[in-house]
């Protein structure tokens, strides 16, 4: 998950306080005297924290997906249950899975690997262990995210292409893909000797960020 558990819950607190707040003000159950234009904004706000906070194919989405055709009305109390249910489980701490912590914890080993590289003064193989490391969780979000990993010859992606298409499916945003990109740059220039482009002090920063890109996007 993106940003921190505080955050979300916050994000989706809010979300859940203004519908209670809608249907408190409603005359009739089915909130018809709201009208369609405010039942479809709230509909709208209440998708977009499912796609923002949860992956492509999870329960969240296939629940939301499965009245996406229906009238606003009969959409909004699922959709709020839905929501109410990944609030709930946000809170309790199930939003990792047990693989997540496998993953997590082989990687964290990877770049404190690389911080001690660095700390020895090799800075070059510091960047590649940790543009390794960070092209490994790629192909991880893919699979999570149900992005294919491999192109249609059965060759794998590039780590560049894997980002591209993982932007696409919503798993992080552009802003994000940004940093990855320069993470990648330092990576190839590293593994193509070009040692010169980077300094130890960059290479610190990337080890550094590439291990709360992982935090903060498991797979």
């Amino acid at each position: 998950m993106p940003l921190d558990q505080a955050t979300i819950l916050s994000q989706l607190d809010l979300l859940l306080s203004e519908y209670g707040a809608m249907v408190q003000r409603a005359k009739y159950d089915d909130l018809s005297d709201i009208g369609t234009t405010g039942l479809e904004s709230m509909a709208g706000r209440f998708q977009s924290a499912l796609n923002r906070w949860t992956t492509p194919g999870s329960s969240y989405q296939q629940q939301a997906e499965r009245v996406g055709a229906k009238d606003a009305f009969l959409r909004l109390p699922v959709l709020a249950g839905t929501v109410q249910s990944l609030r709930d489980d946000v809170a309790a701490g199930w939003m990792v899975t047990i693989r997540e912590l496998i993953h997590a914890d082989a990687f964290a080993d990877l770049l404190e690997q690389a911080t001690e590289l660095l700390s020895k003064g090799y800075k070059d193989a510091a960047a590649v262990v940790a543009g390794c490391t960070l092209e490994s969780h790629l192909r991880n979000l893919c699979v999570k995210c149900n992005v294919t990993p491999s192109e249609p010859s059965g060759k794998s992606k590039s780590a560049d292409k894997m980002r591209t298409d993982l932007v696409k499916v919503g798993c992080f945003n552009q802003l994000i893909a940004a940093s990855v990109l320069s993470w990648l740059t330092l990576r190839n220039s590293a593994a193509h000797g070009n040692y010169a482009d980077y300094t130890s002090a960059q290479v610190d920063s990337m080890i550094r960020d590439v291990r709360g890109f992982i935090s903060n996007h498991p797979a």
